[in-house]
């Protein structure tokens, strides 16, 4: 997929420093960055918002340690979605 969009000119960079989940790499036709990207927060957080999902995770917990490491993820993945909006109102 690099080469093909390496050669199409989809690329915004080829540093490989910013090929992470949180943004987008290639610019395509068909779909904006920000289109992608808010795209992407959407799925995450429909995944990671079921009900069966969390009332698992929450009967998973056996411990302090595994409380906190669950509460780290949780604002992990809220400051993501706290960026992704900032990002997406930026432009």
């Amino acid at each position: 997929m690099f080469e093909w969009a390496r050669g199409n000119g989809y690329l915004t960079t080829e540093d490989w420093d910013d090929y992470e989940f949180s943004t987008s790499v290639m610019h395509l036709p068909t779909i904006s960055p920000q289109r992608l990207e808010a795209s992407l927060t959407n799925a995450y957080r429909r995944f990671y918002l079921r009900p069966s999902l969390i009332r698992r995770k929450i009967t998973q917990l056996r411990s302090w340690s595994d409380t906190v490491s669950m509460m780290r993820g949780v604002v992990s993945l809220v400051m993501y979605w706290i960026h992704a909006k900032i990002a997406l109102r930026s432009g």
